[in-house]
């Protein structure tokens, strides 16, 4: 279960989180519930040959509609892009359709109702689902082909930008939390921040740091998988030291452990989706969308540098000539832009809200 998907940095304590969490844990209160004053309709589309499934949200009101796609953020995500009790895109399109808008969320490949392997996908399939379930939404008689853009949350802004630089008629983006820096600096820093957390002395998380380097050199230099497992063996036994005796049944489990995370390291660095973003600079493509941007950060978030990543939109989206670029940068709000009070991942579950209403209304007044 734990190598299934490519569980980095934050996204590894999420699924341990996930694993642990209850139904009798904090109330959502902004999870909707029926019925709803707009059509809401289970809807399918090819991508790839795939058959994806999702749930499509749209006004009552005749005539066509500003519309967009949502898409999720990194790890296997159904379409209400739900983690630890929270729907994030349920709370959102339940608001946007209700504001007048049409919006498509949809399971990604292999996960829900839709087809497909999901451990085989890179970013840039995801980028194809995402063109596929845009070309989808506009062609629907009730959107405006003109006004149909792309939302994307985590990675799945780097994916927007993708698609984005790939199809000129997308006709705007929204970025929350945008991945935009390489994804090895996001992981570095995702791991000192873990490291510091947990009091791991200096030199030993530089050990640790430099050890994933190195994976991150081979995952890049397309090094065979036997080379990938000798690292991988090497930063398990690191990453479990312990410095006091061990008696039999603890060096069992130990031993148990080391074999569970040299599996996981070495499924991770050599994994399709690892691969790809290691080597893909999201700037590259970004430099290429030309569409009006919107793009918010939460100024707690521990997952992707908040100020930093907001700074390199706007720079590049101009420099490149795209002045049509808004950006948000909102105080107390952590990755999920859920009022937090440290950002950190292990505080998402007990929060009750989903979404700030700040950044509803953001997003609504922009579009």
């Amino acid at each position: 279960m734990l190598a299934t998907k490519f569980y980095t940095g934050a996204m590894l304590l999420i699924w341990i989180l996930s694993s642990v969490y209850e139904a009798n844990s904090p109330m959502r209160p902004q999870n909707p519930v029926p019925p709803y004053p707009y059509i809401s309709e289970e809807v399918e589309f090819r991508s790839q040959g795939l058959l994806l499934k999702g749930t499509l949200t749209r006004p009552k009101l005749p005539g066509q509609h500003k519309a967009l796609v949502l898409i999720t953020g990194s790890g296997p995500q159904n379409r209400d892009e739900e983690i630890l009790g929270h729907k994030p895109f349920l709370v959102l399109s339940d608001h946007l359709s209700r504001q007048g808008f049409v919006v498509l969320r949809y399971d990604e490949r292999g996960v829900g109702e839709s087809e497909g392997d999901f451990s085989k996908a890179t970013s840039q399939d995801f980028m194809f689902d995402a063109l596929s379930a845009w070309e989808y939404l506009r062609s629907q008689d009730f959107c405006d082909p003109q006004q149909t853009g792309l939302l994307g949350h985590s990675e799945g802004g780097m994916v927007s930008i993708m698609a984005a630089a790939k199809e000129q008629k997308i006709a705007f983006l929204i970025l929350l939390a945008a991945s935009v820096h390489p994804l090895s600096e996001i992981l570095y820093d995702q791991r000192q921040r873990a490291y510091n957390n947990a009091g791991i002395p200096k030199d030993h998380s530089e050990l640790l740091q430099q050890s994933h380097q190195r994976l991150v050199e081979l995952a890049t230099s397309e090094a065979d998988e036997l080379q990938i497992l000798r690292e991988s063996v090497y930063l398990a036994r690191i990453s479990l030291t312990v410095s006091k005796p061990l008696n039999k049944e603890e060096r069992a489990q130990r031993k148990q452990n080391l074999l569970q995370l040299s599996r996981y390291l070495q499924a991770v660095y050599k994994s399709p989706w690892m691969r790809f973003v290691l080597k893909f600079d999201p700037v590259h493509d970004l430099k290429k969308v030309s569409c009006p941007v919107l793009a918010l950060n939460g100024e707690l978030d521990t997952q992707i540098p908040a100020k930093a990543s907001l700074d390199l939109i706007k720079t590049a989206l101009t420099n490149a000539g795209n002045h049509n670029v808004t950006v948000h940068s909102l105080p107390n709000l952590n990755h999920l832009f859920q009022k937090a009070v440290s950002g950190e991942v292990s505080e998402y579950a007990t929060i009750e809200e989903t979404i700030n209403p700040t950044v509803l209304k953001i997003i609504t007044d922009w579009l």
